[in-house]
């Protein structure tokens, strides 16, 4: 029995681990696609768990820009506002455009194609490294690939880099066509066209991925000159040079179009050479060890549940990284290190020119799009150009824990980013739901001001986005929303202009969407936020103010009510805006000192809160008319039911009345006025109907007595 324990069994289990090993290397990309799925299955059943990771990750920081350009650019005008803003890598909207409908259906659609493009970008590198090194190292290959799927732990927590690592995953496999069409004699034109379209897709994507031309042209010169390849044929030389011409071509239509279709005057474009000497080694040493990576790491080091849940995971690639090692580990050619090297400068090239002569695009900044293929590829050839001066007969041993040191930091890592992105995604999204809910509530509230438990920068990151969501999250109107920061402005005119809302007697000079107004406080509401619950304070002073970043101008507090108030009756004066409104012109002084409004449209559109339940008398004062057969056209709707007005002359100014039975409503209600022409008035610019200066709705003097609705809606969030 011993020999068969320690005989037979040991001697099984080498075969199958042989097995196991040859099956993966056969077929990396399956390989690559069932790790993935692993990976996939795995943050689920965290999920599943109750755990803090998987996929509840919905869109953040610049992903809230795309999305609100699709919810306002209707069809395809979105690339073109997008190019308006941007006017750099053209095609990169159309990709948002492609799957426009689960985006903003679907919460974690982002976060799914960016774990979808890295099944692309590790399954192109391995084959791409396969096919360069003859199938010598495919097992190291194979590493590099796995890491790939577990190195997108980054700097953003937004998903927005998708679409340029998908440009750079297009180039990955484009320079892998091209390396098939060299090797096959180019037997197979049709893949030297598909190498071209890839090339022209990839870098009107993301003008950076250039850099994978530069990879093409140096494999069509130096393919089969290395020792170990075929005998160089200089007679392929000439060949190369058209297919380079070619590539160059694309490249320089591309460009020139470019600069043509820029707007003039963009500052972003304008590199400075004299910024070289102080940039460039600092982006050299970002290409090869990114600021990001301590971080990450860090995060998940001080994370016990993190290291918990990646131990599992981290073993496996462990014993997967043995398993294509043992028998591998002599098949490390070092002219092997020699084509990723070139590979890694050639993809990390133009990344360097522009960290080392931008002012905007500083060293580290532009990196993070490709470190998550760079980083292993840099990886891989350490291991080739390495295991040469290591004795043949440890090799394998050490090459192991090189690579399993490599997958624990990385897994570990890739876990807590996760989780990072989970966590953020929930306190944000608790937050959102609340603030529409008192959007909805609130229709004449425009402007939010939050104070923040703690500092809001840890969950948001920036304030600088945060109309951007406030408008994503209340799709009905235009709003704002800003945090009251902790910490004094960053530097910049820009900033400065927008740090500290001043609170003053006549309204708050709001730094947002009108930076030169003054807003009326029945159009702000401060709240404050404790993590969990979103609450409107009653009162606001400088007590509660504390020592964040506000000017307070102010003599008294500010009052807010908390709860909801009676609308019943309800009675509108046209001394501001009505909440919602649309159609009509500005408030104007009457000569006994009310107000007044012009309707300035054929259709003039009000939110009214929920109001009297039962019969309803509408009184709607006019202080004028432009014509006496505008005033007889004149057509009523509220909540959809049309009120049949009758006009009473017996009074001055003007009355028109009506009666109609209102149901109870949870929301505010829209009021609808319908006028049969406009006039223009002689010598002046203006469209004008009929002009309004009181709205009324009263229990009616007939009929079962109205009631008062429950849930009555707020006539002004504040009294002030």
């Amino acid at each position: 029995m011993k020999v068969l324990g320690h005989t037979r069994y040991p001697e099984a289990g080498k075969r199958l681990g042989e097995t196991v090993a040859r099956w993966m290397v056969t077929h990396p990309a399956l390989t690559i696609f069932t790790a993935w799925l692993l990976q996939i299955g795995y943050l689920g059943m965290l999920q599943a768990m109750g755990l803090s990771y998987g996929f509840a990750v919905w869109p953040m920081g610049e992903d809230r820009n795309a999305i609100y350009m699709l919810l306002t650019d209707p069809g395809m005008t979105m690339a073109h506002h997008f190019w308006q803003i941007d006017s750099r890598n053209p095609l990169l909207p159309w990709w948002y455009l492609l799957l426009r409908a689960p985006i903003l259906r679907f919460d974690p659609t982002l976060y799914l194609l960016r774990t979808s493009v890295a099944l692309l970008l590790a399954s192109g590198l391995v084959m791409l490294l396969r096919r360069l090194w003859h199938g010598r190292a495919d097992g190291i290959a194979l590493l590099a690939g796995l890491l790939v799927l577990f190195w997108n732990f980054n700097f953003y927590h937004e998903q927005i880099i998708w679409p340029h690592q998908l440009a750079l995953g297009m180039a990955l496999w484009t320079a892998c066509a091209y390396v098939v069409y060299l090797d096959g004699n180019r037997k197979r034109p049709l893949l030297l066209g598909i190498v071209l379209v890839g090339t022209l897709v990839s870098i009107a994507t993301y003008t950076l991925q250039a850099g994978t031309i530069l990879m093409i042209g140096f494999v069509a010169l130096f393919r089969g000159a290395m020792p170990g390849e075929r005998r160089y044929d200089a007679r392929r030389l000439v060949p190369a040079l058209q297919d380079i011409a070619l590539l160059a071509g694309i490249v320089a239509l591309f460009m020139m179009i470019w600069y043509t279709a820029m707007p003039a005057n963009r500052a972003n474009f304008v590199l400075d050479p004299r910024l070289i000497s102080s940039n460039a080694l600092s982006s050299m040493g970002k290409l090869v060890w990114h600021p990001d990576f301590a971080v990450a790491i860090q995060a998940a080091s001080r994370s016990p549940l993190t290291m918990l849940v990646s131990v599992l995971p981290a073993i496996a690639l462990a014993g997967v990284a043995w398993l294509l090692l043992r028998r591998r580990a002599a098949e490390c050619p070092g002219w092997g290190a020699t084509w990723g090297l070139a590979l890694f400068i050639c993809m990390a090239l133009p990344i360097l020119a522009l960290e080392s002569t931008s002012a905007n695009w500083y060293p580290g900044t532009r990196s993070r799009m490709i470190y998550q293929v760079a980083t292993p590829l840099l990886f891989v050839t350490a291991m080739l150009a390495g295991a040469k001066f290591i004795r043949e007969r440890i090799r394998k041993y050490v090459l192991a824990a090189f690579a399993a040191t490599a997958f624990a930091t990385a897994v570990s890592a890739s876990f807590e980013y996760n989780h990072e992105l989970v966590a953020r995604s929930a306190v944000q999204r608790s937050f959102a739901n609340q603030l529409r809910m008192l959007a909805d509530e609130w229709p004449e509230v425009g402007h939010f001001i939050v104070r923040w438990n703690g500092n809001p920068n840890s969950i948001w990151r920036t304030d600088e986005l945060s109309d951007t969501y406030a408008r994503t999250f209340v799709r009905n109107r235009v709003v704002t929303l800003r945090f009251l920061q902790q910490d004094e402005a960053p530097r910049g005119e820009w900033w400065q202009a927008r740090w500290k809302p001043q609170l003053r007697t006549d309204g708050v000079r709001y730094p947002g969407l009108r930076v030169d107004a003054t807003v009326d406080y029945d159009e702000v509401m401060f709240l404050e936020f404790d993590g969990e619950r979103l609450r409107i304070p009653p009162i606001v002073d400088p007590s509660w103010l504390g020592k964040l970043q506000v000017q307070w101008q102010r003599d008294t507090p500010i009052l807010q009510s908390e709860h909801p108030v009676t609308a019943c009756p309800f009675d509108f004066n046209f001394a501001r805006i009505p909440p919602g409104g649309t159609g009509w012109s500005v408030p104007e002084r009457m000569p006994d000192g009310s107000s007044a409004m012009w309707m300035a449209a054929t259709t003039a559109t009000m939110l009214i809160p929920p109001t009297c339940v039962g019969p309803v008398s509408i009184e709607l004062t006019l202080a004028g008319a432009m014509a006496s057969d505008i005033v007889a056209g004149l057509q009523l709707e509220i909540a959809g039911q049309p009120v049949s007005l009758v006009r009473d002359d017996t009074t001055s100014p003007t009355v028109l009345r009506g009666t109609l039975k209102l149901a109870g409503s949870r929301t505010f209600m829209t009021l609808r006025l319908a006028a049969p022409r406009t006039v223009v008035p002689k010598g002046g610019d203006r469209t004008l109907a009929v002009m309004v200066s009181r709205l009324s709705v009263r229990p009616a003097t007939h009929g079962p007595d109205p009631v008062l609705s429950s849930d009555a809606g707020r006539v002004a969030p504040s009294a002030r």
